[in-house]
């Protein structure tokens, strides 16, 4: 009877210590597709950044524009300078420890929000992600990017096939293009 009662009190201990110390691990995600009409010109991350950022701070309001990625598929986008941006933003609550990240993307052909990728968990972000976008970067047009990558040898070697990829990613740290 008293291994009984002892084995009650514990579990009722353990129950009232642990009261209030649950976690939530649950994360949400979700991709849902829009159709955004965006005023600004797509000539340069910086001329489409306070509109993505009223779009993306309707998820998160506390998102940081930490990285933006360009992708111009085939020779059409590539002449037409015209292809599909990505825009990330990320945030971190250190009261609830949970992370937060929007990315919109943008089609550069109309103008539109095309959709947004939404992921909040428990995570704490690498210090990349919670550094803005090199403000310099974020203004170079994409005219100037185009001009710099047509006088490249590789450029010209792999111009004329439909599967040629153009990517143009921004960071907190540089602009770097990738030529596939």
């Amino acid at each position: 009877m008293k291994r009984k009662l002892l084995a009650f009190l514990g579990c009722f201990v353990l129950v009232f210590c642990f009261a209030g110390c649950e976690r939530d691990y649950e994360r949400t995600t979700y991709q849902k597709d829009l159709d955004l009409a965006v005023e600004a010109e797509p000539n340069s991350i910086a001329d489409l950044e306070e509109e993505m950022t009223k779009i993306a701070h309707e998820y998160d309001e506390n998102g940081l524009l930490t990285e933006a990625m360009a992708v111009f598929s085939g020779d059409e986008d590539i002449a037409n300078e015209k292809g599909t941006l990505s825009f990330t933003y990320c945030s971190y609550n250190e009261e609830t420890k949970r992370s937060t990240t929007v990315i919109l993307t943008y089609d550069m052909y109309d103008k539109k929000v095309t959709k947004v990728n939404y992921d909040q968990g428990l995570a704490k972000l690498s210090e990349e992600l919670t550094k803005p976008i090199w403000e310099d970067g974020k203004k170079i047009p994409f005219s100037f990017i185009f001009e710099k990558v047509r006088e490249e040898d590789d450029f010209k070697n792999k111009i004329g096939g439909e599967n040629i990829t153009l990517t143009v990613e921004f960071t907190s740290a540089n602009v770097e293009t990738s030529l596939i």
